[in-house]
Formats: structure tokens, sequence, C-alpha cells
């Protein structure tokens, strides 16, 4: 009978799924909460209330999710249950079919009005104890947005984003008691992760179709252009496209979501090890899009500024890495604030991001 349109899938949903979408929306902003009741003091260097707000003592109405946001929730939610059967099918030794893939990767690249929700979705929804399957999900969604600001159309994009969404397929061979154990993995288990590179090419290049690029690509995906990636040591000019920009996208992504022995770093840090310590492993022009796209301070993020207030990021500036517009949160002097304000830096030439927060204000841990 073939896959519903979105459009199906949605209106079919009822209140249940609403509400669940609702809930999904609230978890994955990280702000859900705040997004009805963040606000700014007037005097945000002085740290006062401001203005004429008020702190309210009745609790603000949570904000329904959008169209966009419900849309976004959806696609992601079946992309993840399409990729964990995948990982099923794998595991139990059966033969795959890729068509549904590709729609869904196909409504990620043409679905405008969900594609900010969807990026925002990737960035911040976490659940370390079904990470396998997010994790490629999250690659996809990536490399389709790096795809997007290299200039790449629709049907590269469509490639690209294949290519991040199956890279880890032979992943389903392993032992989930070795994703998901509260320890790091050991040299050994280490290797058979890596000998897992593999798997994806050897499962891949049985699948029949037009999607003959996908296998050699899965098989790159870790390769690094000045030689020290894995598993052949390829160098830049024998890496493809597709395998460059995945490969970078499964980076960021690794650094900055939790996994079961380890929490995610900031995106500020994530962004500062890429460009510190993988300068040479990946294209320079593909680093550069990668902080200009996502910014070092991404959409719904908390950041400290230099007058001691907390806000969320509600827009970034490409040109202007720690000036985006933000909701105030907290002001100068850890307060609570209630009054709905946004700042956008880029016209406040006194005020800069100066950190990364948390949502309750404190301090990001710096892995």
């Amino acid at each position: 009978m073939g896959r519903k349109s979105l459009a199906e899938r949605i209106r079919e949903s009822g209140e249940e799924t609403r509400q669940g979408l609702a809930a999904s929306a609230e978890k994955l902003h990280q702000a859900e909460a705040v997004s009805g009741e963040a606000a700014t003091a007037a005097p945000v260097l002085a740290g006062g209330n401001g203005g004429n707000g008020k702190r309210h003592a009745e609790p603000p109405v949570k904000k329904e999710p959008s169209r966009e946001e419900k849309e976004a929730a959806a696609l992601y939610d079946e992309a993840c249950q399409y990729l964990t059967g995948i990982l099923e099918l794998v595991k139990q030794g059966k033969a795959l079919t890729l068509d549904d893939g590709f729609s869904i990767v196909s409504d990620m690249v043409e679905s405008l009005a969900a594609s900010e929700a969807l990026y925002v979705r990737a960035l911040h929804f976490d659940t370390s104890l079904r990470f396998l399957p997010q994790h490629s999900v999250n690659v996809a969604i990536y490399s389709i947005r790096l795809a997007s600001w290299l200039g790449l159309g629709e049907e590269e994009q469509v490639k690209v984003g294949a290519t991040g969404l199956f890279h880890d397929v032979g992943k389903g061979l392993i032992s989930d008691n070795i994703f998901y154990k509260q320890s790091s993995v050991t040299e050994g288990e280490l290797s058979a992760i890596r000998k897992s590179v593999e798997k994806n090419h050897e499962i891949l290049s049985r699948v029949q179709g037009q999607h003959t690029f996908l296998a050699e690509c899965a098989l790159q995906v870790y390769e690094r252009v000045d030689g020290s990636g894995y598993p052949r040591g390829l160098k830049r000019g024998e890496i493809h496209e597709y395998a460059q920009i995945a490969g970078l996208a499964d980076l960021y992504e690794a650094l900055t979501h939790d996994r079961p022995h380890r929490p995610g770093q900031s995106h500020f840090n994530a962004a500062k090890v890429i460009v510190d310590s993988y300068k040479n492993a990946f294209d320079r022009n593909l680093v550069k899009t990668l902080l200009l796209s996502f910014s070092i301070f991404p959409l719904e993020s908390y950041v400290r500024l230099n007058s001691g207030a907390v806000g969320r990021v509600t827009k970034t500036h490409p040109g202007l890495p720690t000036k985006p517009a933000v909701q105030i949160v907290y002001d100068s002097h850890g307060n609570r604030v209630w009054t709905e304000q946004e700042l956008d830096l880029a016209k406040e030439p006194l005020l800069y991001v100066i950190e990364s927060v948390g949502k309750d204000g404190g301090r990001v841990q710096a892995n």
C-alpha cells in the first residue's frame, strides 16, 4: 500500500498523538516551559526586572506546538522507528529494502516548512538509552543541512541524507550490551565497532536498486582527508563528497549528544574540538560550512551574556557567531524574569555571548 503522506499521518494521529508530539516538543527544545514565560528585564546590563514587568504567581500557559513542529516531530519519529526496524533486520540477517528510507529522506529535504524545526529537534532531542537509531537520523538531518549550505541540489541532498541515515547499518550486528554499557568501550569492543564499517559496505552492496553509491559512501564515512581515518586510510580526493559530509555530521552529532557512559558536550565546545583537533581531518571549506550553518551557539541553546544575563537563542547570524538574537531567561543576578522581550545582539553593541550554559543558567560541562 506504500507510505502514507505526511499530511495523512498527522491528520490520523488524533488527540493522543497530538499530546505525545507536544510532550516530545517540550523535551526536545529543552525550554518548552520557558518559551511561554521567558523574557528579558528592561535594563539587562543592570540585571533588574525592568520596565513594567512583574513576576507572575500563576504558572505560564504551555505553548501549543506549531504545525511545523508537529510535522517535524512526526517525520523524526517515523525516521527513528524505520531505522530501528532496519537495524533489527540486520541483526536477524534478513534482506533490506531501502525505498521507505529514501522516501523519508526526500520528505526531510522537501519539507521546507518543517526543516528548521527538524534541525532543532536533531540538535536537542537526546535519549541515550536508544541513541543508535537517533544518531543516524540526526546525522541524516545534519548532512542535508550541510549539503544545502554547500549548494547541492535537492537530488544530491537526498543522496547525502541517505548516506547519513544508512551509514551505520552494520552496527545492527553488534550486541546492544556494547553500545549501551555504562562504562567506556574496551579496545576489543572498539575494534568490533570499527569492523562494522566494512559490514556497512557488505550489507548495502546486497541491496537491489538504483542506490549504487550508498555502499561505497558508507564504507568511507570514517575516512579522513589527512589519511587518519579507517578502514582503508584514504586521503583527500579518494573520499566521496557525500561520505565527507556525513563524516563531519557524524562527528558533530557524537560530540554533542549523550551516550550511556558520558554526557554530550555543548555545541560551542564541540565546534572548538573540531577546529582544534580535527582541522586537518576534514576539508577546510566543509568545516567552515558547519560553523556557519550550525553556529557555535545554535538555535534553542542557552547562553550567558557579558552582562551576566542568560538567554535562549532564537535566531543566529552566520557572520556574527557571538551575536545571536536571544530571549532572556535569567537576569544578571540569576533571577528568573517573566516579561517577554527578545534582544537581537547584532543590534546591541555592548552585549555579546561569553559562554554556553544549561537551561537553568548553570555552566554546561566542558568535556
